[in-house]
């Protein structure tokens, strides 16, 4: 079998045929690819092709054919295109089955037919290729036109509808990348605007239009032999399936981009068209659909591009004359099928509600300018978007929504049109509660906790918990809905804006009749939560403050505080209601709001209602919505609503102890909002009164600490969970948790000590040590960076003596924990290293950016360095897990910030770190080497601002010329595709680097000469070089030196 690989000597056709029919073995099938890998396979093509052994034989001619001259780009001489063009256009047109053929292989018509696409498809990119290397040379151009001449002459003489077939198959595939192609040119030409010289800009044009222009009258041809072909087809094929007229769709539905302004304005052709809908079959119907979106689509990007005035205003008024008479006549063809309700839901109402939201987005603006008959025309098309909105799938929802949108946010800067499209205003919102409803009803039936529930604060507890598991909850459907209902959100806000009375009013009574009719629990719980969610919208930016404050206290009159469906309800409608929110006059709803909220979370709901338990989502939005009324409503909350709110919230949690209503997470939200609650009325004025007020809130948390005992599981848990409380309030007291750390530092230091000791470290205990390591390092690291950014604002007000006596007391206290965190007996085991490792990296770097090159050689000692070398040597292990990722993460953050603020520290280690960005780099996982590239990218980056007598102990040359040939290396592999624009931004930067000096410049040319032979695609990379590089002064500079010699 292997004989068949030396190409000294003649192939051996019936060994070949033979492999063929084994390739699925691993051994065959390898010695075939290498064959197919083989630029020399490319001299066996002209036999492969003329065999007359079997189409499996033909078959690997085209895909050997295919991989080198397509795919690898490799040349071919005008004699060898030719030859080989001759050989697939026989391929194409060819019809008939050789007897002796069918006798010696197993040809199936199928295999016939793949013959023919793949031979359509070669061809049509032998010619693109030829076409875009012509530069409008004639011999090119002929070659060009010659072929496809004589496939438009075979379509005259030919009555083989299956070989007609395959030549618009042909036609399909040279429009297509002739479209491409023309789209890459046009970025290229977009950016060059400002490199070239006028002259150059000119001549550059001018072969450009004469390029376009041969373009035009080639396609023009083709598209006008597609129409007659059509017309003849269809007229005779009406009521059957037509391949043929499905491939002549689909090669002028390629091709609209390519023939002149002129065809696109033929109104018998547009009428043949919208006729076409007719068809019964009802894929070709979708095509006919498909070919007028194609069309409009093409004429909006043409009236997009028209740069001269004069040409765009002719251009408008040609648009104005000719859309509104075609679109009435596709609406009027449409009708047929809507007003029968035949086929509602079906991917031909899809079809249709598309084309007319293309319409409606782009010319609406004249439509309406016309009145009389088109008014009624667009208000239909209108009508039936909104009727069908709920069957749509995901991306036909969001293109009609996304005009949806459009219309109603213009309904504020133009009132008159509002009223035009008033009617249709309820039928928007009956189809909204539809679409809301169905997605709840789903959500709730896969166990979710339906779209009253904010999923922002179960993100953070899970992150908080450091639940790996919190991708579920950013699924493709998720995603999905997302995108609907953001739409859905901001067409209520719009309406609600401008139209809130009436559009409130709607909704209001429906719910209404749902309360009353007691119709609020099981499969109705779905329905008022959609309308729950509607009126939370339309309450968002509006000023109607009276109506929001007594729809609230109607709500809890009418049992919120019994019913969890009305309260879910209630709490949304506060939370979005954020207009109402911000303003300053309704402290006295926002202070009867915040009563009854907290009197729920005391007394209420949660203990009447027997099925409400501490992780019940209503617990979770109560929490939440007082959160965000903290939030909203800062200074606002102490000086009007609340004051002391915070003692309430306090009373709460120590209420709890014998309730037991609350889960560890909800009091820990509550903790972050009496933290804020505590900056607010303290952060700027701190005495012996405000002292004893924090006292009342922080001294029970210490005193629990201080009593709890270390015997079991649940005391050690009762202590993590005690912690879990210090960093709540840590991220929101901001800098007056120094005065909780005053009384938790020793506690703290205690619990390391002990978690410590190896009499402690058994199996039974590790659970609960690894979580006080981890938990002391965040309370720690949370407290530097506090009084880290109080450093900064003394800094600003000119305090630059207690800024560093500040930061001198900050370090001393921070030894004390490293000296722990160094002595750890636990930092060689497993768990260590995957759960607490990647927090100690997190608190150096907040110690490095946050002392710089005042760094104290101790805590160097302590931390920086072993840390940074463990860290080194276990990330490689990790690499290949999700928490692997984690802990190459952070020692890209900690190089980055050791460069800016104390480059010093990385003398002698960053060959260890060279080392593990080429490990990274050698991993295909996208988030692995794309982690690596980025910190590359960003140390290479950052050396230019280390100063001169460091820079040279931690960088040279030699090392750009290593990673010059790495990078390289990346272009040439599929698997780092997905990584491109990074691969390309790194580059750029080591070229860069290598102009700051001659003797590098001229190593890295040699090397760029060297990599760049092997790379196809070398003017596509030197484009996506010049994107990165952000002006053409940048690229002329620094990358032309380097590529271009």
């Amino acid at each position: 079998m292997e004989s068949i690989l030396d190409f000294n000597q003649p192939l051996n056709i019936s060994i070949l045929d033979q492999m063929l029919l084994q390739q699925h073995e691993p051994k065959v099938s390898a010695i075939l690819n290498q064959f197919i890998q083989n630029p020399l396979a490319l001299s066996r093509v002209d036999d492969l092709l003329r065999s007359n052994n079997s189409d499996n034989i033909r078959f690997f001619g085209l895909t050997v054919l295919e991989n080198n001259v397509i795919k690898k780009q490799l040349s071919l001489n005008q004699q060898q295109k030719e030859t080989i063009i001759k050989q697939l256009m026989e391929m194409v047109l060819n019809n008939e089955i050789d007897s002796k053929t069918l006798s010696i292989t197993t040809t199936t018509p199928s295999l016939k037919g793949l013959l023919r696409k793949k031979s359509a498809s070669i061809i049509a990119q032998i010619l693109v290729k030829q076409w875009s290397e012509s530069n409008n040379n004639n011999n090119n151009l002929k070659f060009v036109e010659s072929y496809i001449s004589q496939l438009l002459e075979f379509i005259d003489n030919s009555n083989n509808s299956q070989m007609i077939q395959s030549v618009f198959n042909v036609f399909k595939n040279l429009a297509s990348s002739v479209v491409q192609q023309q789209q890459q040119q046009q970025q290229q030409q977009q950016q060059q605007q400002q490199q070239q010289q006028q002259q150059q800009q000119q001549q550059q044009q001018s072969v450009e239009n004469e390029k376009l222009i041969n373009s035009e009258i080639i396609f023009n041809s083709i598209f006008t032999k597609s129409i007659s072909l059509l017309q003849k087809q269809h007229n005779n094929t009406i009521n059957t399936t037509n391949q043929l007229v499905i491939e002549i769709l689909n090669t002028i539905i390629s091709m609209w981009d390519l023939i002149s302004l002129d065809y696109l304005f033929q109104g018998n052709t547009l009428l043949y068209l919208v006729n076409g809908i007719d068809c019964e079959n009802l894929s070709t119907r979708i095509l006919f659909i498909d070919s007028l979106k194609e069309h409009i689509n093409i004429l909006i990007s043409k009236g997009k591009k028209t740069q001269q005035q004069q040409q765009l205003q002719e251009f408008n008024n040609k648009i104005n004359e000719f859309i509104p008479n075609l679109f009435k006549i596709i609406v009027e063809k449409c009708s047929k099928y809507i007003n029968s309700n035949k086929g509602l839901g079906t991917s031909l109402f899809e079809n249709i509600a598309e084309l007319f939201t293309i319409y409606l987005e782009n010319y609406l603006i004249v439509f309406e300018s016309l009145g009389g008959d088109i008014s009624q025309v667009f208000l239909y098309a209108e009508k039936f978007i909104i009727q069908v909105l709920p069957s749509l799938s995901l991306d036909s929802s969001v293109l009609c929504l996304e005009y949806l949108n459009m219309l109603c946010k213009s309904f504020q800067q133009q009132p008159q049109r509002l009223s035009i499209h008033t009617q249709y205003i309820p039928l928007l919102f009956n189809t909204i509660f539809e679409i809301l409803n169905k997605h709840n009803e789903e959500d709730i039936e896969d166990g979710g906790k339906g779209i009253l529930y904010d999923h922002n604060l179960e993100n953070n507890n899970n992150n908080n918990n450091n639940n790996n598991n919190a991708e579920n909850n950013n699924n493709n459907s998720t995603e999905e809905w997302f995108k609907i209902s953001k739409l859905l959100s901001e067409i209520l806000e719009s309406i609600g804006i401008i139209y809130f009375n009436d559009s409130f009013q709607y909704y209001q009574e429906r719910l209404s009749t749902m309360i009353s009719n007691r119709l609020i629990e099981g499969e109705n719980a779905s329905k008022l939560g959609s309308i729950f969610w509607c009126l939370g919208y339309l309450c968002k930016s509006s000023n109607q403050f009276e109506k929001i404050s007594l729809f609230i206290s109607q709500l809890v009159q009418n049992g919120a505080n019994t019913n969890e469906n009305i309260m879910m309800g209630l709490l949304f409608i506060i939370r979005k209601s954020m207009k109402y929110l911000q303003t300053k006059e309704n402290t006295q709803a926002i202070r009867s709001i915040l009563e009854f909220l907290t009197n729920q979370l005391s007394n209420g709901i949660l203990i009447k209602n027997s099925s409400t338990t501490s992780d019940s989502p209503l617990i979770e939005m109560i929490i939440q919505t007082i959160n965000i009324i903290i939030t909203i409503r800062d200074q606002l909350i102490q000086s009007l609503d609340f004051p002391n709110f915070y003692q309430l919230l306090n009373q709460i949690i120590l209420s709890n102890q014998q309730q037991s209503i609350l889960s560890p997470h909800q009091i820990n939200e509550l903790y972050e909002c009496i933290g804020k609650l505590l900056f607010i009325q303290f952060g700027n004025n701190i005495n012996d009164n405000s002292n004893n007020e924090l006292l009342i809130v922080l001294q029970p948390i210490i005193e629990k600490l201080k009593s709890s005992k270390l015997i079991n599981d649940s005391d050690r848990n009762s202590i993590n969970n005690l912690l879990n409380n210090n960093i709540s309030l840590a991220k929101t007291m901001k800098h007056l948790f120094k005065y909780q750390m005053i009384q938790l530092s020793p506690i703290l230091i205690d619990l390391f000590n002990w978690s410590n000791q190896s009499s402690n470290n058994t199996s039974s205990n590790s659970g609960s040590i690894f979580s006080f390591k981890k938990n002391i390092i965040d309370i720690v690291d949370l407290y530097i960076k506090q009084q880290q950014q109080q450093q900064q604002q003394q800094q600003q007000q000119q305090q630059p003596n207690q800024s560093n006596q500040s930061l001198e007391l900050l370090q001393n206290e921070i030894l004390k924990y490293s000296e722990l965190i160094y002595n750890d007996p636990t930092i060689k085991s497993q768990v260590y290293k995957v759960d607490v490792l990647p927090k100690t990296l997190s608190l150096i770097i907040t110690i490095v950016s946050t002392f710089k090159n005042q760094l104290k050689k101790q805590l160097i000692d302590y931390l920086f360095t072993p840390f940074f070398t463990l860290s080194i040597q276990e990330a490689a292990q990790q690499s290949s897990g999700s928490k692997g990722l984690n802990l190459l993460n952070r020692i890209w953050e900690l190089v980055h910030s050791v460069e800016l603020n104390n480059p010093i520290l990385l003398v002698g280690k960053i060959l260890n770190y060279i080392e593990l960005i080429n490990f990274c780099i050698g991993n295909i996982s996208p988030s692995i080497h794309g982690s690596a590239i980025d910190s590359l990218t960003d140390y290479f980056t950052n050396i230019r601002f280390v100063s001169n007598d460091v820079v040279s102990q931690i960088f040279d040359f030699d090392l750009v010329l290593k990673e010059t040939d790495i990078t390289l290396s990346l272009l040439l592999k599929s698997d780092y595709q997905p990584s491109i624009d990074k691969i390309l931004k790194l580059l750029f930067i080591i070229i860069q680097l290598t102009n700051l000096n001659e003797d590098l410049k001229k190593k890295s040319i040699i090397i760029f000469k060297e990599k760049f032979s092997s790379i196809s695609s070398i003017d596509i990379i030197l484009q996506q070089i010049f994107n990165v590089s952000n002006t053409f002064e940048m690229f002329e500079k620094y990358v032309k030196p380097i590529c271009k010699q």
